[in-house]
């Protein structure tokens, strides 16, 4: 059982750790603001169905690429993620 008790961020670390998960290779996805700290944490943000405020910060940074997606294309944008990448299950 995993519990955010201490926040996401150092919960997403201490999962990475302990499974040996590169987060700067890896997608994190999340709706709101609330979820900041996940996206910090990875090297490939995703705002699913984002709210007016996470949409406005994923548009406004410019540290990461961040992705933007709705139910409707998160394929394609899962698809473009990973484009780069030699081996993905994405094709």
């Amino acid at each position: 059982k995993i519990h955010l008790k201490n926040g996401k961020a150092k919960t997403i670390r201490d999962l990475a750790k302990k499974f040996n998960i590169d987060l700067k290779k890896s997608m994190g996805f999340g709706d709101s603001v609330h979820d900041a700290q996940i996206f910090d944490c990875v090297g490939k943000p995703v705002a699913l169905n984002p709210s007016t405020e996470l949409k406005q910060m994923a548009l406004q940074d410019r540290k990461k690429k961040w992705y933007v997606a709705n139910h409707n294309n998160v394929m394609k944008v899962m698809r473009d993620c990973f484009a780069k990448r030699k081996h993905s299950i994405f094709k």
